[in-house]
């Protein structure tokens, strides 16, 4: 069985039912990047770090060595109530998830304020144009009643 089997293995078996995303906010900074971190692991594809692997235990609440070697001193105490995960770990995670939800918002208002900006310089170029047009009408108004003029006195 590897690294990857077992957390599968724990993943599915937990009290919680944590998803592939939920698991992986432990260990990677994006929604995205979590469910594809421990895909990969669970597929054998990619190892954890050391402090992944740290961070995996210390949630799941099994020995760090046994889930990094599988080796004969599993010990494993009760997972943790699914109300009650391990204070650091539930604390980890949701920091990890703010931060993400934070990340996002941030780059969000970012995408937007960079969209009003083009938005706003767009509305001026336009406010431009009609300014532009207003004046020329304003000036071929004037040079037909000029013209009118000089047609009506005999001098044009």
């Amino acid at each position: 069985m590897t690294i990857g089997d077992r957390i599968k293995e724990l993943r599915l078996k937990h009290p919680a039912h944590p998803s592939q995303t939920e698991i992986g906010r432990l260990i990677a900074s994006t929604d995205f990047s979590a469910q594809s971190k421990i895909k990969r692991i669970e597929a054998g594809k990619q190892e954890p770090t050391v402090s992944e692997v740290f961070a995996l235990a210390d949630y799941f609440g099994v020995d760090r060595v046994w889930l990094l070697t599988g080796g004969e001193q599993k010990h494993t105490p009760s997972p943790p109530e699914p109300d009650h995960p391990p204070p650091v770990a539930r604390d980890d995670l949701l920091l990890r998830s703010l931060m993400s939800a934070i990340d996002q918002l941030s780059a969000r208002i970012t995408d937007l304020s960079d969209r009003m900006n083009a938005q706003g310089t767009r509305l001026e170029q336009l406010h431009q144009k009609i300014d532009d047009t207003r004046n020329r009408m304003n000036e071929a108004a004037e040079s037909q009643d000029i013209s009118r003029l000089k047609r009506m006195n005999g001098t044009g």
